[in-house]
């Protein structure tokens, strides 16, 4: 019986960590622009795995104090409905905003994925006392019911709330009226929570009246899905326009090729450039041609930030990386020599 327990725990330890990092390679995938580093991919992981865990559980520990003086049902309703989703969303919305001040939070999308990373690694954690504690208490059929519900319903809620409190504070970054960085946020918190919570009434009217309540938290996982889905393919579009906008005149100054020019706005023509050098000239040229269209990528979301920067000394800054990255180009593509004709 023993061994049966280490390897539960095993299991639940792969069934509550695999998954969880398939989600965040397809969400880090999915912005294929602009990719954030693995460092700040990880920062936004571990705080949302432990730090927010954390956070969470000492302020639903002091919340819930009051809720002692009613009966075990109210205590448990109120706690999941209402304050399990506030300090949740709260808690893991703190990382975002220490996010915004790093040069690598420059685009609406970002604060997307950073929000769904947070969102992924407090499911991994949450999930893992879960499994844990069904299995000793509950056995291992309701263990497997379990691990499948977790997976497919409750850690993609987790990510797409947090992400929609990301986006907000993409929208703070970003908008052109100073009131509108003190709305969105809020908002963007507001929307998460509520939907956190109608999802986890779901929860709780499926465990006392039947699976037919659990359509609700299906539907909520469904319509925040779509919300961040369409709000992915508006920052994709826009980084897009930013790519064709900030390059057109790099073209001119013959830092840019007409050819690159044509195929840096499409990830598909991106991806497939570098092997048709790889055909001809071989893995070495492979590599630099793969170097300099990510450098070009660079140069165009570089030149945005400078234009789009108020602040005097974040302008130097942003200038002098445009200057550096279009010296980067050059020299990559000198490197490149005849190979470069086939980026086309």
């Amino acid at each position: 019986m023993f061994i049966v327990n280490i390897v539960m725990v095993l299991l639940s330890l792969v069934f509550s960590s695999i998954p969880i990092l398939f989600y965040i390679w397809f969400v880090w995938w999915l912005d294929h622009h602009d990719r954030e580093p693995f460092l700040l991919i990880a920062v936004a992981f571990f705080w949302g795995a432990v730090a927010s865990i954390v956070i969470s559980i000492a302020a639903e520990v002091v919340l819930s104090l009051p809720l002692l003086l009613f009966s075990q049902a109210i205590q448990n309703t109120v706690s999941y409905v209402v304050l399990a989703p506030l300090v949740e969303e709260l808690a893991k919305s703190l990382i975002l905003f220490a996010l915004f001040f790093h040069r690598r939070f420059n685009r609406i999308l970002d604060g997307i994925v950073y929000g769904a990373v947070v969102g992924f690694g407090f499911a991994a954690s949450e999930n893992l006392m879960y499994y844990v504690s069904t299995y000793f208490t509950q056995g291992i059929g309701v263990w497997v019911v379990v691990v499948v519900l977790r997976t497919v319903f409750t850690s993609v809620g987790h990510a797409v709330f947090t992400s929609i409190t990301g986006a907000g504070v993409g929208l703070m970054k970003f908008a052109r009226q100073k009131w509108m960085r003190f709305v969105f946020p809020p908002l963007a918190i507001l929307m998460a929570v509520t939907l956190h919570s109608i999802f986890n009434l779901g929860a709780v009217l499926t465990e006392f009246y039947g699976l037919m309540f659990f359509l609700i938290s299906m539907v909520v996982i469904f319509l925040s899905l779509v919300v961040v889905g369409v709000a992915m393919f508006l920052a994709l579009h826009d980084e897009e326009n930013c790519i064709k906008t900030q390059l057109a005149d790099e073209i001119k100054k013959g830092v840019v090729t007409e050819m690159e020019y044509g195929i840096l706005p499409s990830y598909l023509s991106r991806r497939r450039a570098p092997f048709r050098v790889l055909k001809e000239f071989g893995y070495r040229e492979y590599r630099i041609a793969s170097r300099l269209l990510e450098l070009e990528l660079d140069l165009a979301f570089a030149k945005d930030r400078y234009v789009n920067t108020a602040d005097v000394k974040e302008s130097k800054d942003h200038l002098k990386q445009v200057n550096e990255l279009r010296s980067s180009i050059q020299k990559t593509r000198r490197d490149l020599g005849d190979a470069a004709g086939l980026l086309k």
